[in-house]
């Protein structure tokens, strides 16, 4: 079975600075691929060159087997499907009139919308648990609000990819895992860029990690988070233990020791028996 997305070997560079290089990965159908790495390491860089705003310098990207830069944008537009942080220009719009914007694809110009279309934008709404806020303006919304609008603008797009970037940037935990749980529900293919790794680790089926514009791991939450790395890429000390629910594994972090300033640490038995880790360096 062809893989929903395939990259290979992208590389794109502005003003001779290398941003992405040589990035290979794919994404199996209905799965959550998450981005991370830190800032700077050109996750949100990937995503404009997998939604097509940007276009690499060297490499391909295939969307079930097409190159996606030969795809029509009407067809495109009707597979991929994407949620930014930014605030949409539409956000004088209603909350049901942005939602509908999601249906432009399928539309010809000046199109009104069917009884059909109404009906999918108020599924959607209900979908995210917004079909009570459907009249508000979009920009009277609180964050978490405005993500799951942002969802159900992509619902009615009917996409097989879903791409977002940091969607739960600026959230309450308690709506991060909303959005990141609505997410996982809709049973399409996902690549998302997501800061906090625990979060990443428990609601992503694999992790890539990116450092420097280059891939540094790709795999499961397990292959990919070992304290060695977040040492290396991170700049951090930290212990891995199991999720008690999930099993994936749980980051601790340890403070005022970076690998980065400390060249040599002796361990005395009180931080050995805390479990702390250092990295020397």
């Amino acid at each position: 079975m062809k893989p929903a997305l395939k990259a290979d070997n992208i590389c794109w560079s502005v003003a001779e600075k290398s941003i992405l290089s040589g990035v290979s990965f794919s994404l199996t159908k209905g799965k959550v691929l998450g981005l991370i790495g830190p800032n700077g390491a050109g996750k949100s860089s990937l995503l404009r060159c997998l939604y097509r705003y940007i276009r690499p310098d060297t490499g391909h990207i295939q969307l079930f087997g097409e190159d996606i830069n030969r795809m029509p944008p009407q067809v495109f537009a009707r597979q991929v499907a994407v949620v930014l942080q930014d605030t949409p220009p539409q956000s004088e719009l209603s909350l049901r009139q942005l939602v509908a914007t999601g249906l432009t694809p399928y539309k010809r110009l000046f199109e009104r919308d069917s009884a059909e279309d109404n009906n999918a934008v108020a599924a959607a709404l209900t979908q995210v648990g917004l079909s009570s806020l459907a009249d508000e303006v979009f920009r009277h919304l609180s964050g978490g609000e405005k993500q799951r609008a942002l969802i159900a603008r992509a619902i009615v797009q009917k996409p097989e990819l879903l791409l977002l970037d940091e969607p739960t940037n600026h959230l309450d935990i308690r709506y991060q895992i909303q959005i990141l749980e609505l997410v996982r529900s809709l049973g399409v293919s996902v690549i998302a860029s997501i800061h906090d790794l625990n979060l990443a680790a428990a609601m992503c089926d694999n992790l890539l990690l990116l450092h420097q514009g280059q891939v540094v791991a790709v795999g499961d939450a397990a292959e990919v988070l070992t304290e060695q790395r977040l040492s290396d890429v991170f700049g951090v000390c930290s212990r891995i233990s199991q999720h008690p629910q999930t099993g994936k594994p749980l980051i601790q972090y340890f403070y005022g020791y970076s690998p980065l300033v400390v060249d040599k640490v002796e361990i005395d038995a009180a931080r050995r028996d805390s479990g702390a880790i250092y990295v020397a360096k």
